[in-house]
């Protein structure tokens, strides 16, 4: 699992795309995700359909324009994230992209909110899922001026130093961090530097406590560059070709580990590949060569 805490707000983002949903009346079928992992600050973005040119207009728009170029952007292997295109963008803004593994989604945090998303999508739009991109502005202020379980305060007021005033708050007192004046340029640095260790070290306990319970789970197995195992394979049922999955070798092989992307993902490539395959360490088991080595 992804341990790794970020230093500040929007130096490491994740992205992912919702869909297809229904053909909204303002023709849009895709909803892409995009999450601070430090604030956890989400936008959502309405789009008719999931291109990398669409994408690349939804980062210049919602994160550089507003929140400045982060270090890292956090994708999968959709086709969107590997153009050409998209890659070049990332690479003249100085931004390092890192993948997930094929068939992890645990590896990207935005899925989680992604959950959430179309759980309240689902609440709002009741019978007509057409109008599912209506309320989009409402699901963002609900995201971000919630407190988050992880950082302990909601994405609003690590982002911005306050939090939002709400619909139909009567007193600022509701809202809380609001309605206490300007603090000095001095004075509200200090605050935002002490608010941002609390929500590093709040966000490390988070993610110790995440790997221990994820740890039990699995065995103690590491693998190091140069090992050769074997690699689970994700088959799909196809009918009209007589190919049944659950009938199919579970995994395939041998590979050798050639680096790692990260300390669970790493890029594997058999003796007569020339192309590398990414995978978890999860989805491997060593090959008995290296067990009686």
């Amino acid at each position: 699992m992804l341990t790794q805490v970020p230093e500040e707000p929007w130096a490491t983002v994740c992205a992912d795309f919702v869909g297809p949903l229904p053909r909204s009346k303002h023709g849009n079928a895709m909803l892409l995700v995009l999450v601070d992992r430090f604030s956890k600050w989400t936008e959502l973005v309405p789009m008719r359909k999931a291109t990398a040119e669409a994408l690349t207009k939804a980062v210049r728009e919602r994160i550089v324009a507003r929140f400045g170029v982060p270090k890292v952007i956090i994708t999968d292997n959709g086709v969107q994230f590997t153009s050409r295109s998209f890659k070049k963008f990332l690479e003249q803004l100085g931004v390092r992209h890192q993948f997930t593994a094929p068939y992890t989604p645990q590896e990207n945090p935005t899925e989680r909110t992604n959950r959430t998303v179309k759980t309240m999508i689902a609440q709002f739009t009741e019978g007509d899922q057409r109008c599912w991109d209506e309320k989009w502005p409402e699901l963002m202020l609900a995201f971000n001026s919630g407190v988050s379980q992880s950082t302990g305060y909601s994405p609003a007021f690590v982002v911005q130093g306050r939090e939002p005033r709400l619909p139909r708050a009567l007193y600022d007192e509701e809202a809380l961090g609001t309605g206490q004046g300007t603090l000095p340029p001095q004075e509200n640095a200090t605050k935002m530097k002490e608010l941002f260790e609390l929500v590093r070290r709040n966000l490390e306990r988070a993610a110790q406590d995440r790997a221990r319970f994820y740890n039990l789970r699995r065995r103690a197995w590491k693998p190091k560059v140069g090992d050769i195992v074997w690699a689970r394979q994700h088959h799909l049922s196809n009918a009209a070709e007589g190919f049944a999955a659950k009938l199919s070798p579970k995994y395939a092989g041998p590979y050798r580990i050639m680096d790692f992307v990260s300390p669970v993902i790493c890029n594997l490539r058999g003796d007569d590949d020339r192309r590398t395959r990414t995978a978890h360490i999860s989805d491997l088991k060593s090959h008995p060569m290296e067990e009686t080595a």
